[in-house]
C-alpha cells in the first residue's frame, strides 16, 4: 500500500506540472488528498512498536511534501496561500522541525516510562492523529525507541522527511508570500528558525 501511495503521489506531481494553473479548479481536491495522506501517516502510539511500517510511512509523507511543493508552484499564490496552506501547513510545519523539538523527544527515559500510562487528549499521542496533536508525538520520539538496523534506516528516512517538508515550506512561503494568513506565516517562520539552528 505505501508503494501505491508513492506511485499515486508521483502521478499527481506529473499532472500538476503539466496542467499548471489550469488545475486551479481542482485545488480543493488536491489539498484534501494531500492532507488525508499526511494525517493518516502522522505518528501514532502504534508506531512505537513498528519498524519497517513506520519507515514506509515517513517515506510516503516525504513524497506528499514533495507533491505539496509542486502543487504550490503549479497552482499559484492564491491557491497556495488559501486552500492548500489551510489543509497542509500544520503537517508541513511539524515535519520541518528538527529532531528533538517535540515534548516527547525531549523527555528523559524516566519521564517516558512514567508518561506511557498517561491518558492523552484526543488528537494527541494516543488519539487519532491531527495537526494540533502532533507536538505530543514526534518522529524523533519514535526513533528514540528503536534500535539496530531499523533505527538507522528510519533515521535516514527522517532526514529525507525533514528535507522534503522544508522544501514544501519554502514553496508555500515563496508562492503564498504575504497572502498567507498571519498565524500560518508566524508558524512557518518559527519552523524555519528552528531548522536553521539545527
Amino acid at each position: 500500500l505505501p508503494r501505491l501511495h508513492t506511485a499515486a503521489l508521483a502521478l499527481l506531481e506529473a499532472l500538476l506540472r503539466t496542467a499548471s494553473t489550469t488545475a486551479i479548479p481542482q485545488v480543493g481536491r488536491v489539498a484534501r488528498a494531500l492532507e488525508g495522506i499526511l494525517r493518516r501517516g502522522a505518528p501514532t502510539a502504534s508506531h512505537f512498536e513498528q519498524g519497517e511500517p513506520f519507515r514506509l510511512c515517513m517515506h510516503v509523507r516525504a513524497c506528499a511534501h514533495d507533491a505539496i511543493a509542486t502543487a504550490a508552484y503549479a497552482l499559484g499564490g492564491a491557491s497556495a496561500s488559501g486552500e492548500l496552506a489551510s489543509a497542509v501547513a500544520a503537517y508541513v510545519i511539524q515535519d520541518a522541525k528538527p529532531c528533538g523539538t517535540g515534548k516527547s523527544a525531549m523527555a528523559n527515559v524516566g519521564d517516558k516510562a512514567n508518561a506511557s500510562g498517561k491518558k492523552r487528549k484526543k488528537g494527541g499521542a494516543w488519539g487519532a492523529a491531527t495537526a494540533e496533536g502532533l507536538n505530543d508525538l514526534t518522529t524523533a520520539a519514535i526513533l528514540d525507541d528503536m534500535s539496530g538496523p531499523t533505527a538507522g534506516s528510519a533515521a535516514t528516512e527522517a532526514v529525507k522527511l525533514q528535507t522534503s517538508a522544508l522544501r514544501a515550506l519554502t514553496a508555500l512561503c515563496n508562492v503564498g508570500g504575504a497572502m498567507l494568513s498571519p498565524s500560518v506565516r508566524t508558524k512557518l517562520d518559527s519552523a524555519v528558525a528552528q531548522a536553521t539552528a539545527q
